[in-house]
């Protein structure tokens, strides 16, 4: 899979494995097809960070977050557009992970779990003891 511009940082396939997301230390997110196929990058324009990107795909591949060094984390349609920002510099999260229906779950470095929904609105959140 070719059209990286730096290192690649993270990967994750969706549940079919018809596509592949990438995040790469440039600073962007690129989906690709199973085959090879840059299908999109993310942001188009400015990079999202100026680290390394951590990146989570959903199991039907209609949404993927980004995950950048300073906790920021968005959510995005297959299509590129960005649907939601999950959490902040004043809220960053650790990790990101989809579950089976859609859903995504934010761990934060504070210990908290929070659920949202796979449009981006919340649905719950937890501390971890």
């Amino acid at each position: 899979m070719e059209g990286h511009g730096g290192p690649v940082t993270s990967l994750a396939w969706d549940q079919a494995g018809r596509s592949v997301l990438t995040g790469c230390r440039d600073g962007r997110a690129r989906l690709f097809d199973a085959d090879g196929t840059l299908r999109l990058t993310v942001p188009a324009g400015e990079r999202l960070s100026e680290g390394s990107l951590e990146v989570a795909l959903a199991p039907d591949g209609a949404h993927f977050t980004t995950r950048e060094e300073d906790g920021t984390v968005r959510l995005w349609g297959a299509d590129g557009g960005e649907l939601a920002r999950l959490a902040g510099r004043a809220d960053p999260a650790s990790e990101t992970v989809f579950l089976a229906d859609g859903t995504v779950a934010a761990g934060r470095r504070n210990g908290q779990i929070t659920l949202y929904e796979p449009g981006g609105g919340r649905r719950a959140g937890w501390r971890v003891p």
